[in-house]
């Protein structure tokens, strides 16, 4: 029904030649084919393309609070002040509806996600969550008083963003700690685990909500409550949290492998790419040094204690060569040539063997892996060279290049080609 204190019509009649488009309503423009609503994913839009809608959502957000201001500054103009409450309720309730039903659609496809264990949805609704945070006051203002209490939907939606958050990065937690440790999931070559990987890299994303995310983190941090920087310690908490389970589970997924050598190169290996991310990044170690101050230091005494464990796979070949106290003697008896033979013998083949084997293990950092060759280097070529100069020249056989296979420099150049498959 037309409005009686409605301006008379006649006050805006125009020459009929001269047309200008309808101005359309909020509601007509969220749905306009195109329009930055319509392009957010509807319940039939698979799951990652809804969430890749997370950027559209974010624009609508903001589209519709400009949207509603703008309509209730012209009504303000040509609707009498009585009918004001009424008009403006009637006029964004459809479009409120489905601005709601397009979040919760959202945070659905987040929670579908979680089962494929795909925790990179949960950026996007950080992401979005940080938005609606700072939209929130200007929601409020517009729109208090109204009749069935909009403003507070969109309270109650943030909130539900909140909480998705909150569980999806302890479910997080959860995934990294109880990744199964099976052997068909292991790396054959002992590389950095594609979980180590993809925990360090969410980490690293992470950062860009590091206030949002220690103020998920604070009400259920009491230890982080007293401190000079409550939220950064709830989020050196969260990373470390992280990081202390990320290192059990390789520490059991070591135990996938039978060679002590591997199972020693793997934990190494993910160690080293854990503490390399951190000091790359000075940002995330300091945020985790809020949790553990000594935490570079921690991962520096791993490593340490790993490179000291892997040099045991040459117990066997060092046995070979290294003096047990005999005395040196010019004159050989049959037992001690057939002594010599027998060291020559076990050297080159513990070498040969180790050689075979570990050339195709992997040590992806290059800095690393020309450290672990140089350790081999100096363990084994001294004492190789004191060995050979103590009995290379004594007449032990009658054909020393059967037992002589190596110089010096050749088993230089076999520990330095160790690591690569290609050598």
């Amino acid at each position: 029904a037309a409005l009686k204190d409605t301006p008379n019509r006649k006050m805006f009649r125009r020459d009929q030649s001269q047309h200008r488009p309808r101005r359309m309503s909020i509601h007509e423009k969220i749905h306009t084919p195109g329009g930055q609503a319509s392009r957010l994913a509807s319940s039939a839009v698979p799951v990652e393309e809804s969430l890749e809608g997370a950027h559209a959502f974010i624009t609508c957000a903001t589209v519709f609070l400009r949207l509603m201001q703008s309509e209730r500054n012209l009504m303000q103009s040509i609707i009498p002040s009585h009918q004001h409450r009424t008009v403006f309720e009637n006029l964004i309730k459809p479009p409120m509806d489905f601005f709601i039903l397009e979040g919760e659609a959202l945070i659905a496809a987040v929670k579908r996600s979680l089962g494929k264990n795909d925790f990179q949805s949960v950026l996007a609704a950080l992401r979005i969550l940080q938005h609606l945070q700072s939209l929130v006051p200007q929601y409020q203002d517009l729109l208090r008083s109204l009749q069935g209490d909009p403003a507070n939907r969109v309270v109650t939606l943030t909130t539900l963003f909140e909480s998705t958050c909150y569980k999806t990065l302890h479910d997080f937690i959860d995934y990294v700690k109880n990744d199964p440790d099976k052997t068909s999931n292991m790396p054959k070559d002992g590389t950095v685990h594609e979980l180590t990987s993809s925990s360090i890299q969410f980490l690293k994303q992470c950062l860009e909500f590091s206030d949002l995310i220690g103020k998920l983190m604070l009400p259920h941090d009491e230890l982080a409550r007293g401190v000079a920087h409550p939220r950064k310690r709830a989020l050196g908490s969260y990373f470390y949290r992280v990081l202390s389970v990320l290192r059990m589970n390789i520490d059991m997924k070591a135990r996938c492998y039978e060679a002590e050598g591997l199972m020693v190169l793997f934990r190494l290996n993910n160690y080293h790419f854990v503490h390399k991310s951190l000091v790359r990044s000075s940002v995330m170690l300091s945020t985790v040094e809020e949790e553990c101050p000594d935490v570079e230091e921690n991962y520096v005494e791993a490593i340490g204690h790993e490179r000291k464990e892997y040099q045991k796979v040459w117990t066997k070949l060092l046995k070979c060569i290294l003096e047990q106290g005999k005395p040196h003697r010019e004159t050989l008896s049959k037992s001690d040539r057939q002594d010599i033979k027998d060291k020559f013998k076990g050297f080159n083949t513990e070498l040969d063997d180790i050689y075979r084997i570990q050339r195709s293990y992997a040590i992806p950092d290059e800095r690393l892996r020309q450290s672990i060759r140089d350790d081999n280097t100096e363990l084994i070529v001294p004492f190789y060279r004191t060995f050979l100069e103590r009995y290379a020249n004594l007449p032990f056989t009658k054909n020393p290049e059967k037992y002589i296979r190596y110089k010096v420099a050749d088993v230089e150049r076999k520990l330095n080609s160790f690591f690569d498959a290609s050598a």
